[in-house]
């Protein structure tokens, strides 16, 4: 299950002073899914970006979205991820 081809691209930038925003591009290809290297998964590739907006200089809020190329990627064989997912968060740090 450990492709041979594997790459991330992320690029971040401030919209304004407490908003940020980051694009990403993850890729990967030539994942096997027996011993003897016979039977490949298709290449995955993931579109995402994330906002952030920092409440306070401890306190952000963010919202991630994943998969917005709407791809039927498979990180193992018969697991397909989900089409279009939203992730929510909060980050503190002290």
């Amino acid at each position: 299950y450990s492709p041979l081809i594997s790459s991330n691209l992320t690029y971040g930038f401030n919209i304004f002073q407490s908003l940020k925003l980051k694009l990403g591009l993850e890729y990967f290809s030539k994942a096997y899914i027996n011993s003897a290297n016979s039977t490949e998964i298709p290449a995955n590739i993931n579109g995402n970006a994330e906002v952030e907006y920092e409440l306070t200089k401890n306190l952000s809020v963010n919202v991630k979205f994943e998969n917005l190329l709407n791809r039927n990627n498979y990180l193992y064989f018969g697991y397909k991820e989900k089409p279009f997912d939203v992730i929510g968060g909060i980050s503190y740090m002290w």
